[in-house]
Parts: structure tokens; sequence; C-alpha cells
């Protein structure tokens, strides 16, 4: 299995909006992202 590398907060959130998510909120130093149709949502720092 190959090892992830390095990321910054900002490079994930890119990532995951590549993918269909949309930041809906940023509180202090972490953004909210949501994905229509599911129930999670994600809390990244940046």
């Amino acid at each position: 299995m190959s090892r992830l590398g390095s990321y910054n907060g900002t490079q994930v959130i890119k990532a995951f909006q590549k993918a269909g998510w949309k930041i809906t909120r940023q509180k202090g130093s972490h953004v909210i992202l949501e994905k229509e149709g599911k129930e999670a949502t994600l809390c990244i720092p940046v």
C-alpha cells in the first residue's frame, strides 16, 4: 500500500470541491463542507 503525502488544508479542500463537496461555512480556522444527498459533513482545519 502506498503512503499518503503531506497536504495542507487548502489542498484538501480543493480536492473535495472537485469531488462535489461545497463549502457551507467557516468557523474560526475550520472550514465545513457538505455534499448534497449526503448526511455527513466534513470539518477541515486550515
